[in-house]
């Protein structure tokens, strides 16, 4: 909390109306100033300033008349001690000279014009040189924090540009993080990756959490077709869950896992690095007419990576579900896992169907991160 001073000086000559403050606070800044003491002093200000340009204006007056007082004094002088002057003389003389001084004006006027302007010209270039490279500056320190580095846009097919971006990323992470309804692609990413990161953490769908299954569906069906949603998009969105938990666990040699199950939707992917975070957003409008939406790509240390990284750290720490894979977790604990997402019991058939449907679904995806 701040507190303000305002000691009001009587007036005495050019201090009236200046007002000192005397500000303390635990913070120095705007904040430490109350408001009404802030427009307090910024109205003195106003008013001192005022004051200020009036003296200036009377000084330039005075100094002004004063000269062309002692001028024309002075002249008079010179010329009464010509006493051969008569009174017509003296009249033609004025007048020769008012003529010369109009020229002169007037030629002075032509070519200090001119200099002027170019003067003028220049600091206004100047000065605008200044503001832009404020105005650059001040963008700059914005854009990195909030502002995307890449837009990749919607696309039916893998775009290549994205994929390298994310491989990249990948390749050199010591932290991997995926949000979305099902982490299919994380599997054979890191399959496909050179380097193996110290974390792997996932936050998706829970096909227990039926109205949120549903609602992924309806999601879905919106950019497939118009039609309602049935039960078979349904079953399809649970066994795309169940087919992902497999891969992941036949990952747990490269890097331990974490996954939390929860009831949320799928209007965003989110995949997060040491270096950049990956939002795609499938509520946008173009994303109905292709099989991949629009991403943003943000830089670490921007406010949507440490929101989304905070986010699903969060996700992470507080879900009722959660499953954990690393290099000495039996097949028999899969089974177990798998019967509990499913709410029935699982062999080791469905456990190797969801491996050759898995295969097989991400075949053209596999190719595709070979040729790039």
């Amino acid at each position: 909390m701040g507190f303000c001073h305002v000691l009001s000086l009587p007036p005495k000559g050019p201090q009236s109306g200046h007002c000192f403050v005397l500000a303390n606070s635990r913070s120095l800044g705007d904040s430490a100033f109350p408001s009404n003491c802030r427009k307090f002093c910024e109205r003195g200000q106003v008013e001192v300033t005022d004051q200020q340009n009036k003296l200036r204006q009377t000084l330039s007056r005075y100094a002004v008349g004063l000269a062309g007082l002692v001028t024309i004094v002075g002249g008079a002088v010179l010329a009464g001690r010509d006493g051969t002057l008569t009174l017509d003389e003296l009249l033609s003389a004025i007048g020769l000279n008012l003529i010369a001084s109009v020229i002169f004006a007037v030629t002075f006027f032509l070519l200090s014009t001119r200099v002027q302007e170019q003067i003028l010209l220049d600091v206004v270039r100047e000065h605008n040189s200044e503001l832009r490279g404020e105005l650059v500056r001040t963008m700059g320190g914005h854009y990195d924090r909030f502002l995307p580095v890449a837009v990749y846009p919607p696309s039916d097919e893998f775009n290549p540009r994205f994929n390298e971006a994310i491989s990249n990323s990948l390749a050199s992470t010591n932290l991997y993080a995926f949000r979305g309804v099902s982490a299919k692609y994380v599997a054979a990413r890191l399959r496909r990756s050179p380097h193996t990161p110290q974390q792997v953490k996932i936050a998706m769908l829970d096909p227990r959490a039926t109205k949120a299954v549903w609602r992924a569906a309806s999601d879905r069906q919106r950019r497939e077709a118009p039609n309602p949603v049935d039960e078979e998009l349904f079953h399809r969105i649970e066994d795309e869950v169940l087919m992902s938990i497999v891969a992941l666990f036949d990952c747990r040699h490269i890097c331990p896992i974490d996954i939390a199950l929860s009831a949320a939707t799928g209007t965003t992917r989110i995949e997060i690095f040491d270096d950049f975070v990956y939002g795609s957003w499938y509520r946008h409008p173009e994303a109905e007419e292709f099989n991949f939406p629009e991403t943003f790509c943000f830089r670490a240390g921007s406010f949507f990576y440490e929101y989304q990284r905070l986010e699903l750290f969060r996700r992470l720490e507080i879900a009722e579900e959660k499953i954990s894979f690393d290099s000495g977790t039996p097949e028999g604990e899969l089974l177990s896992t798998l019967g509990s997402v499913a709410r029935r019991e699982v062999s080791t058939e469905d456990v190797a169907g969801w491996r050759e449907k898995y295969a097989i679904y991400m075949g053209s995806f596999a190719e595709h991160l070979r040729r790039i």
